[in-house]
Order: structure tokens, then sequence, then C-alpha cells
């Protein structure tokens, strides 16, 4: 028999939570948006249809949880800043501490939601089979 919607909440909400830590998840697509006007770029997060159907997630539902998940991009993106920067020689002392300073919030940011995973009884899995 199918499970029921029940066992997939927890499932979507530790692919969330994983999104949100800088973890990649299946049941989530990043897609770039180029500007018509700049050489900049803008990243969003969508939802695998898939995901949604399977898990009952309506429209507005879906839109909040990926204006949410979109954090989870940001913390890569200062995770490869950082990791640029700390293989470079000869790199100023502001930007150390930048990094250094970057580092420490995506770590205190991490442990919350370790709490949060904690508090609620969400248990770890690995990444790879989410």
């Amino acid at each position: 028999s199918k499970p029921s919607f029940v066992h997939y909440v927890p499932i979507m909400l530790q692919a969330v939570l994983l999104c949100l830590s800088g973890y990649d998840s299946p049941h989530i697509e990043i897609v770039v948006e180029k500007s018509k006007f700049t050489s900049l770029e803008r990243k969003k997060i969508k939802f695998v249809d898939s995901a949604c159907a399977i898990l009952g997630i309506n429209t507005s539902e879906r839109q909040m949880l990926e204006e949410i998940v979109v954090l989870g991009i940001h913390v890569k993106e200062l995770q490869s800043f950082i990791k640029q920067r700390s293989n470079k020689r000869g790199c100023g002392l502001y930007i150390q501490a930048l990094c250094h300073g970057i580092t420490h919030l995506i770590q205190r940011y991490q442990h919350e939601i370790i709490l949060f995973r904690r508090q609620y009884g969400i248990t770890a899995v690995s990444q790879q089979s989410i």
C-alpha cells in the first residue's frame, strides 16, 4: 500500500532543513535567471512538481517554501566565497576577518537548524537519501 501523507511530512521537512543548511536535494532544483539589462544572475529555488504532488503542497505553500529555502543557496555561495579566499595566499586582513565572521554566522545558523531538528524529533538522514 502507498504510504500516507503523514509519512512524507518528515521527509519534506528534512529536505527543507538540508537545503537551508546548504545541501542539495532531489526534491528541489535551482533556477538561474539572467538579467536582461546587466550581467547579474539571480538564483531561485523551485520544488520539483512530483514532490509537491506526492506531498499535497498547494501553490501558496510551495511559494512560501521556495522563498525560505533560497537561504540555502546563499549559505552555499558564502561557503564557496570563503573556500576560494582561504586557498589564496596574500589575502588581506580585511578579507580574512570577513571570512571568519561569515563562517561564525553560518555555524550559528546551522547549529540552530540542528537544535530545531532535535527539538521536534526529526531524525538525521544522510544527504544522499534525501
